[in-house]
């Protein structure tokens, strides 16, 4: 079956090449056949993220933007890839530990991105079936549905199991909260300091704006698909609107939801 591309009532006001490179990203998306899996590509890292210049090359070969960037890059030598932030990494033993960090803060940015997007998506599926109090999208309900509990919310085991008005007010803080955390992360330079090896200390922001967080000896004892967690689990910690009692939801829902995008 074929795809449908929706342009947004901001696409015009794009430069040329912004309106090419957002055109092939969302077609690649829809192109079967251009991924060993078969499929249509899926956003592993966007060009502006700390993740995109350091994909490994199966990643890029299933990114929408790898795709993308290829195509202007062969057509249009002027265009230039935005550059992700500029960290900063201080006290590190080696540049193999300073890499995991780069890493980790690159996944912990990929975190929020989903935890954000999701929950933006599973608010406008609960204000778009509103009118018949049923889910129209599937995916977004399966979304709730694994998050749900976390946050004592009701869990939609079928499409006319459906939020209360309270519920799509909590889900709308709970997607403004991310945003909060995402926000002091994404397109913002951060500095990363690696604490003293003794005594051991956790990792944690020391300030929001401008970025400077402590990198403790529990992320590096931690393994690679456990950093990007611990780092997350500092930026909620250090998030004062999200009370004490919800932090670990937050967390909890945050890797599920980030799971369900590999």
């Amino acid at each position: 079956s074929g795809s449908t591309l929706t342009l947004c009532p901001g696409f015009n006001r794009l430069s040329r090449s912004e309106r090419a490179r957002n055109s092939i990203h969302e077609v690649a998306h829809g192109t079967t056949g251009i991924t060993s899996s078969g499929g249509g590509t899926t956003d592993v890292s966007y060009r502006h993220e700390r993740l995109f210049p350091r994909l490994p090359t199966a990643d890029a070969l299933r990114n929408s933007d790898s795709f993308a960037l290829l195509v202007l890059a062969w057509t249009t030598p002027s265009y230039r890839i935005p550059a992700p932030p500029t960290d900063t990494f201080s006290g590190f033993a080696s540049t193999t530990d300073s890499d995991k960090v780069r890493d980790g803060i690159g996944m912990a940015e990929r975190w929020l991105k989903w935890s954000t997007q999701e929950l933006s998506g599973i608010y406008n599926s609960i204000v778009e079936g509103r009118p018949t109090t049923t889910w129209a999208n599937g995916y977004y309900r399966e979304s709730m549905r694994k998050i749900a509990p976390k946050f004592s919310l009701t869990i939609p085991t079928s499409a006319s199991v459906f939020p209360t008005l309270s519920e799509q007010v909590a889900v709308a803080g709970i997607a403004d909260r991310y945003d909060t955390i995402k926000s002091k992360v994404a397109r913002t330079d951060l500095s990363l300091v690696n604490a003293p090896p003794t005594p051991p200390v956790t990792t944690s922001v020391t300030t929001f704006l401008p970025g400077t967080y402590s990198i403790g000896t529990d992320f590096f004892a931690s393994s690679a698909a456990n950093q990007p967690k611990v780092l997350v689990k500092a930026l909620i910690a250090a998030e004062s609107s999200i009370s004490s009692s919800l932090k670990t939801p937050f967390l909890e829902a945050a890797e599920i939801l980030n799971a369900r995008n590999p």
